[in-house]
């Protein structure tokens, strides 16, 4: 049988190329690190523009004689086009879609269960809306319509507002 583990001097020789070929790939691979941090800084930069997903809070000024005084709520966009409302009492939360129909422009709607103070179920409450969103992503504004029902699904109301939303971002401590 003859030996065939490597001796000294091939280990030597294979750790000295092993050592040449890190030496040349080492900076290669530190530059490519950095341009895809860079690309991702400046990704995260602009992250925001044409992306809907995320926390707002919105203020709805309705329009018209009539309307309810200025709504503050809550929306949550959900990638893949799902989206939670909160803040429109006296119901539930409001469940609805939304989707992207063009440059920086979505169209959502939304439903709402509405209440009486008994408790007993009194309508439906739906908004239809489209959300311009600004060039850096963090505002949006648009207009809307929004129609009451009652129990039996009769229109009881409908006016038409107008939305001015920012995004909720993350405040370091």
């Amino acid at each position: 049988m003859t030996d065939v583990r490597p001796n000294r001097r091939q280990v030597l020789k294979s750790a000295g190329a092993l050592g040449v070929l890190a030496a040349i790939v080492s900076p290669t691979a530190a530059c490519a690190q950095q341009a895809v941090a860079q690309q991702t800084g400046a990704q995260r930069a602009n992250g925001n523009a044409e992306r809907l997903e995320g926390a707002w809070h919105v203020i709805t000024t309705p329009e018209g004689s009539g309307a309810p005084p200025p709504l503050l709520v809550l929306i949550m966009f959900a990638a893949g086009g799902g989206l939670v409302v909160s803040g429109r009492p006296p119901g539930s939360p409001g469940f609805g879609t939304w989707a992207s129909t063009g440059a920086n422009t979505f169209a959502l709607t939304f439903l709402a269960l509405r209440f009486d103070p008994q408790g007993h179920f009194a309508g439906t409450t739906k908004v239809r809306a489209q959300a311009n969103l600004s060039e850096d992503g963090n505002t949006y504004t648009g207009p809307g319509l929004t129609e009451m029902f009652d129990a039996t699904g009769k229109l009881i109301a409908s006016f038409k507002s107008t939305a001015q939303a920012t995004r909720i971002t993350v405040e370091p401590i």
